[in-house]
């Protein structure tokens, strides 16, 4: 499982196995929990392909309005959903 602050605990989980516990292929996070989107893009907000460095995103339900008490931190990185209908 993966989590970071700005959301309810977590964002991905991963069901291992034996197999994938013992691969050094590569490193995942998995995939988002379902209430969450989680996309990575690049500094114009557009999705990289698959082996692309970009940043992730996390949208949905789960995902904290802000900092608290810090209006200049979260104007800066809570961003509106670029994929949101």
């Amino acid at each position: 499982m993966y989590g970071i602050t700005e959301t309810t605990v977590h964002v991905s989980y991963l069901a291992l196995d034996r197999a994938t516990a013992a691969s050094a292929i590569s490193s995942t996070i998995g995939v988002n929990i379902p209430d969450l989107r989680v996309y990575v893009l690049d500094d114009r907000l557009q999705p990289v392909p698959p082996g692309v460095t970009g940043e992730m995103y996390v949208a949905g339900e789960g995902v904290a309005l802000g900092y608290l008490g810090r209006p200049d931190l979260t104007s800066g990185r809570f961003v509106a959903d670029p994929f949101a209908h």
